[in-house]
């Protein structure tokens, strides 16, 4: 009896220094950390230029998440080094448009189903020395939150969530489509713009000092991609590239779609053309990121019945549906990425 008196009374004075054992064990290991300076990306400590897909809809469900997890290797043999999701879904096309995902309650906490699937899709990114953009508010779901509040909350949730889960290899799109047509909320609307992102960037650094954070203009709509404090200008389609860009650093965080939902991964040769034309001059640009959007990978369902893909597909036509064009156009003329850097296919020949 006297041994195991002795056994417990060692076993209880242990408790406090396994449980600090425990918790380290708990604590993941942070992710590199990605930075803009003086007017360039850098992920942890590297210069790298940015080419990546919007996949709007791909926290969608664990299974669609799995799917462009499994894609991640295939994007960075040719070239892709970044790929950006939203917690707030995006419109998603034929045959329902409204049928988005929104990753946070109504009162602005974020989900916990989206968070594991946000952090999963992060750190298999960061393995492979991936960039992982991550949207906010997109139009679709922001009138359904409980006003500025629940705003308010869903910032800081998620800043604080990337933060203490050492989630570092990200940036943040805080409010997709600053100025929607759609948009109800008053403090996504001009006027005062400005002032208005100012305030939901501060929200979201009050908690996350470090992400780097944009919001994004609508095309046309009179409303400006940079701001006060902006640490990139975030645009969108064929909106030109600002001389004066915020931080001198600039993201077309939605390239110009050139298929359509009910046809996803269908291009003309004149769409494809215009593609070729935006890779070439973001291609030249080094103060610059491009992330291609495409019906093939954000719209739901679809024509197919099979969106999103995460699977690059084909050339583009009908018979051949897909965007392995965009793919190969990278690996040609940029190279694969094999952090911290993209190999140009002349020095692969050479080796």
């Amino acid at each position: 009896m006297r041994n195991l008196a002795a056994v417990l009374s060692a076993l209880l004075a242990a408790a406090p220094a396994m449980a600090q054992v425990s918790a380290k064990q708990a604590t993941p290991a942070p992710t590199r950390e990605f930075e803009i300076r003086n007017g360039r990306a850098f992920l942890g400590g590297h210069e790298i230029k940015i080419w990546g897909i919007r996949a709007a809809n791909g926290l969608m469900n664990r299974g669609i998440t799995e799917r462009f997890i499994r894609n991640l290797d295939n994007m960075s043999a040719h070239g892709i080094n970044a790929i950006l999701v939203y917690i707030m879904g995006s419109n998603t096309g034929w045959p329902e448009e409204w049928g988005a995902r929104n990753g946070f309650e109504r009162d602005g906490r974020l989900k916990p189903a989206f968070a594991e699937r946000l952090e999963w899709l992060i750190r298999e990114g960061d393995k492979r020395g991936m960039v992982v953009g991550v949207g906010i508010f997109t139009p679709r779901n922001v009138a359904n939150m409980d006003g500025d509040e629940a705003l308010k909350r869903a910032l800081q949730e998620t800043g604080t969530f990337l933060k203490d889960r050492g989630l570092r290899n990200v940036f943040a799109d805080i409010m997709h489509e600053y100025n929607h047509r759609r948009v109800v909320p008053d403090i996504f609307k001009e006027p005062n713009g400005p002032e208005k992102k100012a305030k939901l960037r501060q929200w979201l650094k009050e908690a996350n000092p470090t992400v780097e954070a944009g919001v994004c203009a609508t095309i046309d709509r009179g409303t400006d991609p940079s701001f006060p404090g902006a640490d990139f200008a975030a645009l969108q389609k064929t909106m030109p590239i600002p001389a004066d860009a915020a931080g001198g650093f600039t993201m077309n965080v939605e390239s110009h779609k050139r298929d359509n939902y009910d046809t996803e991964g269908i291009y003309t040769e004149k769409g494809l053309a215009e593609q070729y034309g935006w890779f070439e001059d973001y291609g030249k640009r080094p103060n610059t990121g491009f992330f291609l959007h495409a019906g093939w990978i954000t719209g739901v369902t679809g024509r197919t019945g099979g969106a999103p893909y995460a699977e690059m597909g084909g050339a583009g036509t009908a018979d051949d549906p897909g965007v392995r064009f965009y793919y190969e156009w990278v690996r040609d003329h940029v190279g694969r990425w094999a952090y911290p850097r993209h190999v140009p296919a002349a020095a692969r020949v050479g080796r």
